[in-house]
């Protein structure tokens, strides 16, 4: 599935994807066929901005608007009104919330329906940018109008996002597929004007991996939701997969241990249930929806970028109590 060719214009991406090759290789079923729709979908949320965090956390999920996604409308609507969720959105930090609690199994299930991929990075803040190895230079693919306004670690965060999705829709899509991308509403997106912004980074990065003509590329936040939460339940996958793992490995750093190979097993002690439930899902590799988790940091070497999948095995699902 993954058609991305070398180029020298993405820098250090072509090491992500050449691990992105190499892991299909190893495991054919790795990644879904998304070339059938017309249209693709794409949601993404943050974490791990806190100073107790060693990993700044990225997360999206890409589906293709198809005739199963109106399977996906009525299964989420279904359990919306089983579990008596009312205008509840449904994210990380409020899993403790009794109703949510108890839908998300059924959520995650629903979720696992749907033809697509999920996909967390962890970047760890020992890494100050993923565009030059002199950490000084501004990197300068978007078009430097384009970032204006921006601070620093703020512009870093969306040249971050912008190539990491452009790097799975230019692997992942076939010619003259639409994309609509809605993120979060954090500072990358925070108003009319930086949604713009986006826009604008997204298609002229999204043009350095394209080996072919796309449709319209469209950028939303959020706040687009007509009401239904249509927008805010496709969201709530990214959001809770970047919470738990910024949950996890800041619990590895507490408890002086951290997994030593791309195998992540066992869960470090203490982390919450709602962690570990998902957790959990993200070690299911049996569903159309399929997941990717990968962590960046130095090279062995220092002098570069190291892309490192790490898989979640032996992860039991909790039972979820009130």
């Amino acid at each position: 599935m993954w058609k991305l060719p070398t180029n020298a214009r993405i820098g250090a991406m072509n090491v992500f994807s050449d691990s992105i090759r190499r892991g299909e290789i190893a495991q054919p079923d790795m990644l879904p066929d998304l070339r059938s729709a017309d249209t693709l979908i794409v949601t993404s949320d943050y974490g791990g901005h806190h100073k107790g965090s060693d990993f700044e956390t990225c997360s999206f999920l890409i589906i293709p608007l198809d005739c199963q996604f109106s399977g996906w409308e009525q299964r989420r609507l279904r359990i919306r009104r089983v579990y008596r969720l009312g205008k509840r959105r449904i994210s990380y930090k409020v899993l403790n919330d009794r109703r949510r609690k108890e839908a998300l199994n059924a959520f995650l299930s629903a979720v696992d329906g749907l033809p697509g991929l999920c996909v967390g990075v962890l970047v760890a803040k020992s890494v100050r940018t993923i565009f030059a190895t002199d950490a000084d230079s501004e990197p300068s693919d978007a078009g430097t109008a384009v970032l204006a306004g921006y601070s620093t670690a703020a512009r870093e965060r969306l040249l971050r996002v912008v190539h990491l999705v452009s790097l799975f829709v230019a692997g992942l899509s076939r010619p003259g597929q639409n994309v609509l991308w809605f993120t979060d509403e954090d500072e990358i997106a925070a108003n009319p004007r930086r949604v713009h912004q986006l826009t604008e980074a997204f298609a002229r990065v999204c043009g350095h991996y394209l080996g072919h003509d796309m449709g319209h590329l469209r950028c939303g936040t959020t706040a687009c939701d007509d009401g239904s939460l249509q927008i805010e339940d496709l969201a709530a996958v990214p959001d809770m997969v970047a919470g738990a793992l910024a949950s996890t490995f800041t619990a590895y750093r507490l408890t002086g241990s951290t997994p030593t190979r791309e195998i992540v097993a066992p869960l470090p002690t203490g982390i919450p249930a709602k962690t570990r439930r998902i957790a959990a899902w993200l070690a299911d590799r049996r569903c159309p929806m399929k997941r990717l988790v990968y962590a960046v940091g130095p090279s062995d070497g220092g002098t570069g970028l190291k892309f490192c999948r790490m898989m979640f095995h032996g992860v039991d699902p909790p039972v979820l109590r009130r």
